[in-house]
């Protein structure tokens, strides 16, 4: 590939640049322009130098950065940094009062991140820190100039590293049982998660190690003040009503987590120490008076003679009144019923296990089955929160076929009794289209797998079709 380099002065200025070869800014020149950068076709731009840029960045070819340059976004005018391509940054400032908005596409940083003035906004788009030396710098508390919206980071935590910083996106791991163990940590700004009207702080972090267990870690999760800003009311959540909140399933159901120590005076920090740190975890901060979604350790069914026995676990309590066992059937999975309750703990920081019996009566053992099961967590104050949804089976020696979960993500686990070798599955739309039509080989198994995650949020129709029996069932599908 032939590279020409640009010649410039150390104070060229252009209102527009429009690149459509190979070009190389070398390390000691420095280019102004007043306007907008554009690249297309089979450009191939390496930064060596100082760009200063007012207007727009365009990326729709390939822009690469030598190892002490730096682009420094000015002005007081939204800009926009769009790209379909690669974009690596080694510096990269943000110094423009209205600020900077990744419309399209990921950036990369190798070096440091400054924000100066104005708020770069990513949306769903990621700014990756790499795994090595990309890192941001923003001021603490109560910036000015900050990212909302989505930054990743990759690093190595374990004995042979003390405090993990991730490139300084506001979250510390120090774990203290494996030499290295690589970590993926995406840091989401700008919103909350959510249950109803609760809300936790406008940040979480997804962490997920490439090993899981048995680890030992302490988590420092920082924040600004006004992530604290839920509602964007000005009224904030009360810092020492915060406790931690951490999900396993993407934030559909979370456990609380009381913190080990904290500082909301003049650092704002919470820690917690983690035994074990799960394979991939959402960790927020939440009112302990409003919770997310509570989350059970463990939700399962047994059989006694005729009757569904139910047991739970929960890794901790706050303000836990008391649990409501609800029932629905397969005729109608989306009109559940209370069927008894079970007291709680209150407040609790430990494993807690519960058990409930569902005594149905023998004309119950019908088509309706498989009963479908879920508890409702309600605090002292009245609100609640429920679990996932569970399938059970226990009616004598029916032999009915189970789905689970429902609603589902798209993932639905089919269970069959015994002797099984062949199931035709179809699934119908509400409109009665069939989306679906599968064959499934069962081979010394009872268990087999769905993937409907393509369809679209709604009610379908699966029908389970086994020797000359045809099972229905009316299934949910719920995607985040």
């Amino acid at each position: 590939m032939k590279t020409k380099k640009i010649k410039f002065t150390t104070k060229t200025i252009l209102v527009v640049l429009l690149l459509a070869n190979s070009y190389n800014l070398s390390a000691s020149d420095s280019l102004y322009v007043n306007g907008s950068i554009k690249t297309i076709g089979a450009c191939y731009f390496t930064n060596n130098g100082n760009i200063l840029i007012s207007g727009n960045l365009n990326n729709a070819a390939t822009l690469a950065s030598g190892a002490s340059s730096t682009i420094r976004f000015w002005g007081t005018t939204t800009t926009q940094v769009i790209t379909s391509s690669s974009t690596t940054f080694q510096n990269a400032t943000i110094d423009n009062t209205q600020g900077v908005s990744l419309s399209s596409g990921n950036i990369s940083i190798n070096g440091i991140l400054t924000l100066k003035h104005g708020i770069f906004t990513t949306g769903s788009n990621i700014i990756d820190l790499g795994s090595s030396s990309g890192s941001i710098v923003e001021t603490a508390i109560a910036p000015t100039s900050y990212v909302t919206g989505k930054v990743k980071a990759t690093r190595n935590i374990g004995s042979g590293t003390t405090d993990q910083s991730f490139g300084g996106i506001g979250l510390i791991i120090n774990e203290s049982t494996l030499t290295t163990n690589s970590t993926e940590v995406i840091r989401t700004t700008g919103s909350s998660c959510t249950n109803g009207a609760n809300l936790g702080i406008k940040r979480y972090y997804d962490i997920t190690p490439t090993t899981a267990t048995g680890l030992n870690a302490t988590i420092k999760f920082y924040y600004f003040n006004h992530e604290l800003d839920v509602t964007n009311a000005g009224v904030a959540i009360v810092e020492n009503n915060m406790i931690f909140y951490k999900s396993t399933n993407s934030g559909s159901t979370w456990s609380g987590q009381l913190p080990t120590s904290s500082n909301t005076a003049t650092d704002n920090w919470y820690a917690k120490t983690v035994i074990p740190l799960p394979s991939l975890s959402r960790w927020t901060l939440a009112d302990m008076s409003k919770p997310l979604p509570v989350e059970l350790l463990s939700f399962s069914s047994y059989c006694e003679n005729n009757n569904i026995g139910l047991k739970w676990a929960t890794a901790s309590e706050t303000n836990n009144n008391y649990f409501t066992v609800e029932r629905t059937n397969n005729k109608d999975v989306s009109n559940f019923v209370p069927v008894g309750t079970v007291n709680g703990h209150g407040n609790s920081n430990t494993v807690l296990n519960y058990q409930f019996t569902d005594n149905l009566e023998m004309e119950k053992c019908s088509d309706a089955y498989p009963f479908y099961y879920r508890i409702k967590q309600t605090d002292y104050d009245g609100k609640y929160s429920y679990s996932n949804i569970i399938p059970a089976h226990c009616c004598g020696n029916t032999k009915i076929p189970v789905l689970s979960p429902n609603p589902s993500d798209g993932n639905i686990t089919g269970y069959v009794y015994d002797g099984v070798r062949e199931i035709n599955v179809t699934i119908i739309n509400s409109f009665g289209q069939k989306v679906l039509s599968e064959k499934y080989l069962l081979n010394n198994t009872n268990t087999f797998l769905i993937n409907a995650t393509g369809m679209e949020n709604g009610m379908y129709i699966i029908n389970l079709k086994i020797d000359s029996k045809i099972y229905t069932y009316r299934q949910i599908i719920l995607k985040n």
